[in-house]
């Protein structure tokens, strides 16, 4: 078993990780029925800056960095908490821990290249759209919030950028 000051730390990150991803829902769901909550709305924006600025989840790399490669760790010590909770509410029959695989890095592709199963590679993609679409809708409302729409060219343009097609 870890250490306990690890495991306490790591669930910390852990909520903290949850907060800040439920916080995008919350913010887009507030913004549509006109409700503003300022807590909300910055951990939103520090969620979309992430994002567009380290094109991944930092919340991530804190979590990693503070396991240290541990992985004796209670269940709500582990980065898949929360997922592994919203899989079972909506009997996902993917119950797997792909945390190790960095899907939140938007330039890692490795897990989908070296794998070989067709579910596999539909999870990962569907995990990185996911991803990626509520980070731009994020994003949208944001700037439309902020009254910032006129750096929406600049938005499609870092898209186009950053997916090269």
């Amino acid at each position: 078993m870890a250490n306990p000051i690890k495991v306490v730390t790591l669930t910390i990150i852990v909520l903290v990780h949850i907060l800040f991803s439920l916080s995008t829902l919350v913010f887009i769901v507030l913004h549509s029925l006109n409700l503003e909550n300022r807590i909300i709305t910055a951990l939103a924006l520090s969620t979309a800056l992430s994002f567009v600025i380290c094109k991944r989840c930092i919340a991530i790399d804190i979590y990693e960095y503070f396991r240290d490669g541990e992985t004796d760790l209670p269940s709500m010590a582990r980065d898949n908490f929360f997922r592994t909770i919203v899989q079972k509410i909506l009997n996902s029959r993917f119950r797997e821990d792909l945390t190790t695989l960095s899907l939140d890095i938007i330039d890692n592709v490795i897990p989908m290249a070296e794998t070989s199963g067709e579910d596999h590679i539909r999870l990962f993609l569907n995990r990185k759209i996911h991803y990626i679409l509520l980070n731009s809708i994020l994003i949208i409302v944001l700037l439309e919030k902020f009254n910032l729409v006129q750096l929406l060219p600049l938005f499609i343009g870092w898209i186009f950028y950053s997916f090269p097609i």
